[in-house]
């Protein structure tokens, strides 16, 4: 898992902690892979929200600081958020509550598969990526 990925959640979350703020983020792609146990065999760098409650200036800048500081440029992929996510997702939503003041989730593996599988039929320039991710997962019949 990526050390600076997990550094950069922690100074978010001490960053909204001085502001007293909480934010609630939804993750997918290979971070959210990897959360799930899944050695994706590579180093991921950025998350990948497809949602972002209470998202604002303000911790834009918090975010903006931090990848600053870590040299971690676009760590915070705000392009996923318009994916269009399986129905009923919300139902079999993954919370990870290791962030006090970021509400931490991530999408069902099989909603994970199923998005993997999406990415590889539209982004034709990195479809060894995701197909490598798939394999890894190893999903079974009922998965897909």
């Amino acid at each position: 898992m990526n050390k600076k990925i997990e550094k950069a959640l922690e100074l978010l979350n001490l960053k909204l902690e001085k502001m007293n703020r909480t934010i609630e983020v939804r993750l997918v792609g290979s971070y959210a892979i990897e959360l799930l146990g899944v050695d994706i065999g590579r180093m991921t760098e950025d998350i990948d929200p497809v949602r972002v409650e209470t998202l604002d200036k303000e911790v834009i800048n918090a975010v903006s600081l931090i990848e600053d500081k870590l040299d971690l440029p676009d760590w915070f992929d705000l392009g996923a958020t318009t994916l269009p996510l399986p129905e009923g997702h919300e139902e079999r939503l993954i919370e990870i509550d290791k962030y006090s003041q970021i509400k931490l989730s991530i999408l069902s593996r099989a909603d994970l598969i199923s998005l993997k599988v999406y990415a590889y039929h539209q982004r034709k320039e990195r479809t060894r990526r995701d197909l490598s991710d798939l394999k890894r997962m190893k999903p079974s019949i009922s998965e897909i």
